[in-house]
């Protein structure tokens, strides 16, 4: 219907970046405000209200795999919390006699180490998944050993401990207790007045190149300890009433909380992020959290854990995006860009069709100027307009101010906006961001149009003598030209809905449909791309065993592992393994074994959305069995050495100090009498007390 246009077309970071920006940031998404990450509060723990028994007063607490947390109570009992599903087991009961509550807790995966200075075993450690324990540390190198303090980071264990009575030493084990390194301190520097006192003084943070932090608490001083270097005392380092914690995140960050009566008021911030600079130490409050913290702890996904021991509560905080304020504290930014040429003087520049995402109570405006020549004058002074936005020397901000008589023309939000007195060879654009705390405008692409074109030329000359009527007019009628070209740019460019590669969203959820997968939020965009790419082959070879792995890996990550009914015939002939065998994987011939990873179907969504794939993919009137693996060994369950079960060097295992059992030990009873020597079964017909 119309004339063919001309656009210049804004997607590329290269595009973006020939313009200026204050407070914006460009990537392959588009343009938004610049975000940074600032710790906010994720989740707040009560430990007090259990439903059911639980532990009493908490002595201590350790950060553990997938968010669980360990809790040491003031019976000694030793209790593991997972909050996600607010489950609550005992790991040590009431009356163990292993370590007392005065212990000090730290987890390295599912090993939880004990460091007890009261204890006859001052290091003991446990596996929290049938509490038994695997290393242990009654002494160091024959000196007794009095612990201060523990931690992990990095996959060890880090232990603070008087040994002989006068020598401070830092003790780096790995996670099967081996003895990785050790760092003596001088105590005279340390302790000018003694070594009294020294109990619940320290608190340990490590970081994952191995450097160790130490907080005295009775001092405020910090003491670096870096892996193979000299330490570095930061004297008077931590100006609080009373420091109490301190952890490290992945970034370097350090983090400092106050135990003082003082700070635990609502106005009072007691969580401080230091910044080191040689012997000076600045800090700055964490403005998310406030009350007291009796200790910090950072996990293996990098949330900080606040514990405060009055209120009995662990408040988790985690990385957030936040929008970048501008020196006036607001969350704005700007982008101008450089002139746009259309090559021919007193051009009427037609639109701008922006594609941003814009939520409720944001905002996007644009503005801009048309000219035929590149130099204006602003402030007395002639500029080349395209110079002085490049200029690099000149603040961002100067330049803002500098342009404001330029702009005449301001909308919000626009979509599709007609360029309303717009007139020149060359154009520029103005562009500002209006975001939140947490939020900002994206805009991904922008194309601008011209010559200008307009329905009111299919129209009479009459409709166009008014100058007034004639504006109204033709910007009406731009609502029904935009209608009618993105009709048009869609047919034209509907081949891109058919290209896996191409298309995106739903669109690619409805391709993929067509190829007989019904995709669920589980699947990513990347996984369905892949999938559809090599359809043709998996269903070519739809039915086989290479076909299902192929399938199992697009939507896992990794190949299972498939075990058929001809690999396990030889055991089901046996009388001995027959009932185990059929029990683990079926004595149907029609039947085969998919196993997975625990990380594979970590939920009963994803166990579903795989069994509904296996059984999709699976050959007719055959069955598909899956079995998601756990991370322990058991005898007779899915055991797979390298798989998800490890043998390690073998050790005694101690009854207590006095007793152990040695390698070549065998507890048999024929009889079945529950006698140590007559074949004697245990957890069928004898048990360990």
């Amino acid at each position: 219907m119309m004339g063919p246009f001309r656009f210049f077309s804004l997607n590329k970071p290269s595009d973006w970046k020939r313009g200026m920006t204050c407070n914006v940031s460009i990537d392959s998404a588009g343009l938004a405000l610049k975000q940074t990450k600032q710790y906010g509060i994720s989740v707040k723990i009560s430990l007090a209200e259990w439903e059911g028994g639980g532990p009493g007063a908490i002595a201590d607490i350790a950060p553990g795999r997938q968010d669980r947390i360990y809790l040491l109570d003031e019976s000694a009992a030793l209790w593991l919390y997972d909050p996600d599903n607010r489950h609550l087991e005992p790991l040590l009961r009431e009356g163990h006699g292993t370590f007392t509550s005065f212990a000090y807790l730290a987890a390295v995966g599912d090993t939880v180490l004990a460091a007890d200075p009261y204890a006859d075993t001052p290091l003991i450690a446990f596996h929290a998944g049938n509490s038994q324990a695997v290393w242990s540390y009654s002494d160091y190198r024959g000196e007794s050993l009095y612990p201060l303090g523990a931690s992990q980071a990095g996959g060890q264990f880090l232990v603070f401990a008087i040994v002989d009575s006068d020598r401070l030493v830092l003790l780096r084990l790995g996670s099967s207790g081996q003895l990785l390194a050790e760092t003596e301190i001088d105590t005279d520097r340390v302790f000018p007045n003694g070594m009294e006192a020294l109990r619940g003084r320290f608190q340990l943070a490590g970081m994952e190149d191995g450097t160790v932090w130490l907080l005295d608490t009775g001092t405020g001083r910090l003491l670096r300890l870096p892996d193979g270097s000299e330490p570095e005392w930061f004297n008077e380092a931590v100006r609080q009433p009373r420091p109490s914690g301190i952890a490290m995140d992945g970034r370097g960050g350090l983090f400092i909380g106050d135990a003082s009566g003082e700070a635990a008021g609502d106005n009072q911030h007691s969580l401080l992020l230091a910044e080191m600079s040689g012997e000076a130490c600045t800090v700055r409050p964490i403005a998310s959290y406030r009350g007291r913290s009796d200790k910090l702890l950072m996990n293996a996904s990098g949330q900080l854990y606040a514990w405060n021991r009055t209120e009995e509560t662990v408040t988790v905080l985690q990385l957030l995006p936040r929008t970048n304020s501008c020196g006036n504290g607001r969350y704005e930014g700007t982008w101008i860009s450089c002139s746009l040429d259309s090559t021919h003087s007193e051009n009427e520049w037609h639109k701008a069709v922006l594609d941003a995402d814009i939520e409720e109570g944001l905002q996007l405006r644009l503005s801009w100027f048309a000219s035929d020549r590149k130099t204006v004058t602003l402030g007395g002074r002639v500029l080349d307009l395209d110079q002085y936005i490049a200029d690099p020397t000149v603040p961002a901000e100067e330049k803002l101010d500098a342009l404001k008589p330029l702009w005449t023309h301001t909308l919000t939000n626009p979509k599709d906006a007609l360029l309303v007195l717009a007139k020149g060879r060359y154009l520029w654009l103005k562009l500002e961001w209006i975001g939140s705390e947490t939020a900002s405008p994206l805009l991904r692409r922008l194309r601008i149009y011209d010559p200008r074109m307009s329905y009111l030329s299919y129209l009479p000359a009459v409709y166009q003598e008014d100058e007034k009527s004639r504006s109204f007019l033709e910007r009406y009628l731009s609502l029904f030209a935009t209608f009618m070209e993105e009709t048009d740019e869609t047919i034209a460019g509907i081949a891109r809905f058919f290209d896996p590669d191409a298309t995106d969203g739903p669109y690619l959820r409805w391709l993929a449909s067509w190829l007989g997968l019904s995709p669920d939020e589980h699947w990513t965009e990347q996984q369905l791309r892949l999938w559809m790419r090599e359809a043709p082959n998996l269903y070519r070879f739809r039915g086989t065993r290479a076909a299902i792995s192929r399938m199992v890996e697009i939507c896992t990550g990794e190949a299972p592992m498939i075990i058929e009914h001809f690999q396990i015939r030889h055991l089901l002939e046996n009388a001995e393994f027959r009932e185990t065998a059929s029990r683990l994987y079926s004595d149907d011939p029609y039947t085969f074994c998919v196993v997975v990873k625990p990380e594979h179907a970590a939920s009963d969504k994803q166990k579903y959305v795989l069994q509904q794939l296996l059984d999709a993919q699976k050959p007719a009137f055959t069955e598909a069995k899956l079995v998601v693996l756990q991370p322990w060994m058991n005898m007779d369950m899915h055991t797979y050495l390298g798989i998800n079960t490890t043998l390690a060097e073998p050790s005694w295992l101690k009854l207590d100090r006095h007793a152990t059992l040695p390698y070549h030990t065998v507890l048999i009873d024929v009889e079945r009498d529950n006698r140590m020597d007559i074949h004697t079964r245990l957890g069928l017909d004898s048990e360990l007390e």
